[in-house]
């Protein structure tokens, strides 16, 4: 019996299907995830959207962006973990996200970008430090915290104007970011204090129809966070320990 359940989110209907041929491109599939509320399996029916882009993600991409551009969340795989995104300028949609984590206010979430010369163009112009390291580590999982001078929503800026950005590696993640043609917000999917999702099976089961798309990327390719260091002054601080070693970091200074 389903009484036992009652007034819980839960799915009910988990269809796969092939995009029509005459309707969708072939590059990208759909699934559909359906979730119900009450007594009967199809009461309040929603789903959440998600595309297998493990292969081509043109046409998937593009739905995406136009759906963070309306304010809208998506999951997305990244060079790491699996990200909620947003528009980083649209601050109904950074909102959701910081609200869908369950996290304080007082903590902003990274973003990432398309590339060095985006963030230039979007968020601000680097420090030589950097600028040194940006070239040496981008794409990939180092997460800078610069000064901002382009308007970026509350809850990725910080009180004192920083932010923290990178370029990942992830080809999908990039092509994100430019398609959206600004920053994407980049914290990892999970609640505040739990464990990060590594599939999009947990992606689903955390967040279900409170995200607009979902893009499936495969398993988490990277189970270690980025690495985070603070560039505003003339040497590097580590801020967080990750997929990039500090001692690289250092190094690449030498």
């Amino acid at each position: 019996m389903l009484g036992a359940a009652e007034g819980a989110l839960r799915a009910v209907l988990v269809r796969a299907t092939t995009l029509a041929r005459e309707r969708r491109p072939r590059e990208t599939r759909l699934r559909a995830f359906a979730f119900g509320h009450g007594l009967s399996p199809f009461s309040s029916m929603s789903t959440v959207e998600v595309y297998d882009v493990r292969h081509a993600w043109a046409h998937a991409v593009s739905r995406a962006a136009r759906l963070l551009r309306a304010g809208r969340v998506v999951a997305y795989p990244t060079d790491t973990l699996y990200a909620l995104g947003a528009a980083a300028d649209e601050p109904h949609g950074v909102a959701d996200v910081i609200a869908l984590k369950a996290r304080t206010p007082d903590k902003t979430v990274p973003i990432l970008a398309a590339s060095l010369e985006q963030v230039a163009a979007r968020v601000g112009p680097l420090s030589p430090l950097g600028l040194q390291l940006a070239r040496r580590f981008w794409p990939g999982p180092l997460t800078l915290v610069m000064t901002a001078t382009h308007f970026l929503a509350p809850g990725v800026v910080h009180p004192d104007g920083s932010v923290a950005v990178r370029v990942p590696a992830s080809r999908v993640a990039r092509a994100l970011a430019a398609s959206v043609d600004g920053p994407v917000t980049s914290t990892s999917a999970n609640r505040a204090g739990g464990p990060p999702a590594q599939s999009v099976d947990e992606v689903v089961r955390l967040f279900g129809p409170r995200l607009a798309l979902i893009l499936d990327g495969g398993p988490a390719r990277e189970v270690t966070p980025s690495t985070i260091v603070d560039v505003r002054d003339t040497v590097p601080h580590l801020l967080r320990s990750g997929a990039v070693p500090w001692k690289h970091v250092l190094e690449s200074l030498e």
